[in-house]
């Protein structure tokens, strides 16, 4: 029997700093980690890292100068550090070599990491929970004071405690090609990527990464479709890494007595542009401070922890579930209509714009803004 603190499900980015932040306090956690892993390239902003003073280390694969949005009739707008706050500069991350930075430093502050293990029950004791794991041919349990579930989207140990999982999922999925050389990521949008969009990030030594992010199925042959097209090859299938993400905003009710839920299996990540790994480590740092604070407070009641909620939606959560909204808008749009608000911000200047603006410029060019989006005016 091992007796912890805490005990993590979850060994990706959330649940390794959700880790951190408590180890930080001096209490004991242990952490699972089933299988993760994350081969992806991600696209994080200077002010994200900033805000967490996070460093990307050997994880950095390009510094991004300009962004462009693509509309179906190659209408560019374009986002550069001449027309926007430098501070959302961004930065095309190796999220493999990120998360493997982050477990360094999380055994590093004496967290104990059991790879290869799953959680296969779990029993409400008086002082927590009672897990019983596995890993391998062998079994144990390990009783806890907090049990924190982050084991990304969907989560299997949520329905145990009948904590609802986001709603709705898109699926992603991309790849590397060879030869192409870029200096400016692109977001594409349309029919060529139904209810989602098509990025290219560039990467060093003329490569990019291409993915897309649909709701429903047919990603693949999307992406091949796209990229044929648009770089002018002849491909016959391509090599991809495919995951599902939560797009419906952040749960309403990630606690329970004894209880936390954070990262994608709480929802924390942005419905509308993707991207979770900046939004799950501030996610992960509440869970892991109010985790804290409720075993040294000898209170790990569903009242205490409920704090953590408000965190989280006073930072980043409400806007989250705005741009649920801003991405039903987005993705009901015709070909015609993204053209349309693509000709009509070319050449503006975002420096001093927040997102209010730009949907008040929205509605100014599209009626059906009004009323899709007219609660967020």
């Amino acid at each position: 029997m091992i007796e912890t603190d805490v005990l993590i499900i979850g060994g990706g980015p959330a649940g390794l700093e959700a880790g951190k932040t408590i180890a930080l306090e001096n209490l004991n956690v242990v952490i699972l980690n089933k299988n993760f892993k994350n081969k992806q390239t991600q696209l994080v902003y200077k002010s994200g890292l900033e805000d967490l003073d996070l460093f990307v280390g050997n994880s950095l694969l390009n510094e991004v100068q300009e962004l462009a949005m693509v509309s179906p009739n190659k209408n560019k707008v374009t986002l550069s550090n001449d027309n926007i706050n430098s501070s959302e500069k961004g930065y095309l991350i190796d999220s493999e070599k990120f998360i493997q930075k982050l477990k360094k430093e999380t055994i590093d502050l004496g967290c104990e990491i059991k790879n290869e293990t799953k959680a296969v029950s779990l029993e409400k004791t008086k002082e927590g929970y009672k897990v019983k794991c596995q890993s391998n041919d062998t079994d144990y349990e390990i009783n806890c004071k907090i049990l924190i579930i982050a084991d990304g989207y969907p989560s299997n140990v949520s329905k145990a405690f009948n904590i609802k999982s986001p709603s709705k999922y898109a699926n992603i999925c991309q790849c590397l090609v060879n030869g192409i050389d870029m200096d400016k990521i692109e977001f594409h949008f349309g029919s060529i990527s139904p209810n989602g969009y098509i990025w290219i990030y560039p990467l060093k030594d003329s490569k990019v990464e291409v993915g897309i992010s649909i709701e429903g199925d047919g990603h693949k042959k999307y992406l091949l479709k796209f990229i044929n097209s648009y770089f002018n090859l002849n491909l016959k299938d391509i090599d991809v890494v495919e995951a599902k993400v939560p797009i419906s905003g952040v749960i309403n009710n990630p606690i329970r007595d004894n209880i936390l839920v954070c990262g994608d299996a709480a929802g924390q990540y942005n419905p509308f542009i993707g991207g979770g790994i900046i939004s799950s480590i501030k996610g992960a740092r509440y869970t892991g401070k109010v985790a804290a604070g409720a075993i040294k407070n000898n209170d790990c009641s569903r009242d205490f922890l409920k704090r953590y909620r408000k965190l989280v939606m006073d930072d980043f959560g409400e806007d989250f579930n705005k741009l649920v909204k801003v991405r039903n808008y987005a993705f009901s749009l015709n070909d015609k209509e993204i053209d349309s608000i693509a000709i009509s911000f070319e050449g503006v200047s975002f420096y001093n714009m927040n997102l209010l603006d730009v949907l008040k410029r929205l509605v100014s060019i599209s009626p059906k803004a009004i009323l899709k989006l007219g609660k967020l005016l």
